[in-house]
């Protein structure tokens, strides 16, 4: 069984506050106390928390029952009902301010009371369990919003660092706006001194018109609103409602404000780009014709968007530096390998040359000396070559000239001008391959790939054996270069096959960490891959895996 309603009741009249006591004792209630003062009243409704106050309009003191019942109703939210003999109108009317929940006229029979009660207390527990529903509603739509918001920013990030283009980073952010947050979105940017608009989306496909006014009567760079005054001072602006006085901020002249107003732009946020620190350009937002409009929270989440965008622009901007410093660098490499090229292969010439006239000197330390320069002329003219071969991967311009020949024997000749190198270096280099493997291929380039893979083995093979092996069948070739060197470390591997990347110190060794990206360009190139096995210490496995017969490598 459920426990009685409580009742507090506040009546200055002590033998009709008695006889209420009983009354509401016989219909069931208990009640919690009764009070002759507003104080008393209000005291005795905090303490002992009743379910509803039946309220006597006039008591003792200077403070009445209406002043004491708009206490209880604002502090403790609970329910009063009045009792009166007074039914005139302005008691009536400063009574229903309070908002109570019913009038009992005196004087009144216990059929009146019990109606009067219980009516008052289920009016308050449905209003009550409305405001909950309520409540509940709005803390679910919260949740719902910031879920939807989360969703957004998460789709807003993807689609961000899908592209490391500026100008597709800017469409992607003028395009994630429209129209999750607004019906208009413009980015801006500084140019010099001049500020462009780079970007501008219309939620229904008007953004020639937009384009055409901004270009028509271009707002100042000292304009009071607006995306100029966010981009000289960095902070964001938030006009919630944009009447005419608005619009004459941003007008130049009347024409400009007719079409300002034809636009039919209600309400307008402004966000700063900053990048690395500095104001770069601006996002503008605007809700055009509808009730709609912005507020804080709206704010808040376009300084989210205008924070992530911010950082995929700088990332896009440095990547663009990047590519930039990349092709001003290729197109140096290029230009002086080839201007390198001429004068190394006739000084080699001549070296030669002289190196044949030497020969038949008695002079040794002379022979000795020649020797040593023809032999660094070769190294030279191999380093400006790979220079020219990195310069034409990156300009796409690597072909392969392909004709049929036999791997096995390309394999051993290569080997051969190893051999005394890696003898002297302590290494013995082994080749096992079939007598003939034939296939078709660019002779030239696997030729350059053993070698660069080989040189390598013998560099870094700490006088240890090299292995070469040649495996084939109907459908594929296998080349491995195997030492058992000093290795190459995990963190290493992923990057040995990059451009001037280095899996050792540059000082002890040498060379400019391009064998291994040219050999896999050159892999790649006929339809094959390369891979390698390392631990530090143990060695290095290279193998080369090439297709037999690739038709269309062997037509061009």
């Amino acid at each position: 069984m459920s426990a009685p309603w409580k009742i507090l009741v506040v009546e200055d009249e002590n033998i009709v506050a008695m006889d209420l006591r009983a009354s509401l004792i016989a219909l069931g209630y208990e009640v919690t106390d009764t009070a002759g003062t507003a104080r008393e009243a209000v005291d005795s409704a905090q303490r002992r928390k009743p379910d509803l106050v039946l309220m006597d309009i006039n008591l003792r003191g200077e403070t009445d029952g209406i002043a004491a019942a708009d206490v209880i109703r604002t502090r403790l939210a609970l329910p009063v009902v009045y009792l009166t003999a007074f039914s005139d109108e302005p008691t009536l009317r400063r009574a229903r301010v309070t908002e109570p929940f019913g009038y009992l006229l005196k004087p009144f029979d216990e059929r009146e009371l019990h109606i009067a009660v219980e009516l008052a207390i289920y009016r308050h527990q449905a209003q009550r369990e409305h405001e909950n529903f309520l409540q509940e509603q709005a803390a679910r739509t919260a949740i719902e919003e910031r879920h939807r918001w989360v969703r957004f920013l998460a789709e807003a990030g993807a689609q961000l660092s899908a592209t490391l283009d500026v100008r597709a980073t800017l469409e992607s952010l003028a395009r994630l706006a429209v129209p999750h947050l607004a019906d208009l979105a413009a980015v801006h940017f500084m140019e010099g001194r001049e500020i462009r608009t780079a970007v501008i989306h219309h939620v229904e496909g008007k953004e020639g018109l937009v384009r055409e006014l901004l270009g028509r009567h271009p707002p100042g760079a000292d304009v009071p609103l607006g995306y100029p005054r966010v981009i000289r001072t960095g902070e964001p602006e938030l006009l919630g409602e944009i009447g005419d006085e608005v619009l004459a901020g941003f007008a130049g002249d009347e024409e400009n404000l007719r079409q300002l107003r034809n636009l039919g732009l209600r309400s307008q946020i402004c966000v700063p780009l900053t990048v690395r620190g500095s104001t770069a350009g601006a996002l503008t937002l605007g809700i055009i014709g509808s009730d709609r409009r912005f507020g804080q929270e709206d704010l808040d989440h376009a300084m989210e968007l205008a924070r992530r965008c911010a950082t995929a622009l700088e990332n896009a901007q440095l990547y663009q530096a990047a590519r930039e410093a990349i092709a001003v660098r290729d197109e140096f490499l290029s230009v002086a390998s080839h201007e390198l090229r001429t004068p190394l292969t006739s000084m080699l010439l001549t070296v030669q040359g002289l190196e044949r006239v030497v020969q038949r000197s008695e002079d040794e330390r002379l022979r000795e000396k020649t020797g040593r320069v023809a032999h660094q002329l070769g190294r030279l003219i191999k380093l400006v070559d790979s220079l020219l071969d990195v310069s034409r991967i990156a300009a796409g311009r690597m072909e392969l000239s392909t004709e049929e020949f036999d791997l096995s024997a390309l394999a051993r000749e290569v080997a051969a001008r190893f051999m005394e190198t890696a003898r002297v270096n302590g290494s013995a280099l082994e080749v096992r391959a079939p007598d003939r493997l034939v296939g078709v291929w660019d002779p030239m380039r696997v030729d350059q790939v053993l070698t660069n893979l080989l040189s390598n083995a013998v560099k870094f093979g700490a006088g240890k054996p090299i292995e070469l092996a040649v495996q084939g069948d109907d459908a594929a070739v296998k080349l491995v270069v195997a030492d058992r060197g000093i290795g190459i470390s995990k963190e290493k591997i992923a990057l040995v096959f990059d451009r001037f990347e280095r899996a050792v110190p540059v000082r002890k060794y040498g060379g400019l960490g391009l064998g291994l990206y040219i050999a896999r360009q050159l892999v790649e190139a006929h339809g094959g891959r390369i891979e390698v096995q390392s631990e530090p210490g143990q060695g290095a496995t290279f193998i080369v895996h090439l297709p037999r017969w690739r038709p269309d490598v062997a037509a061009r």
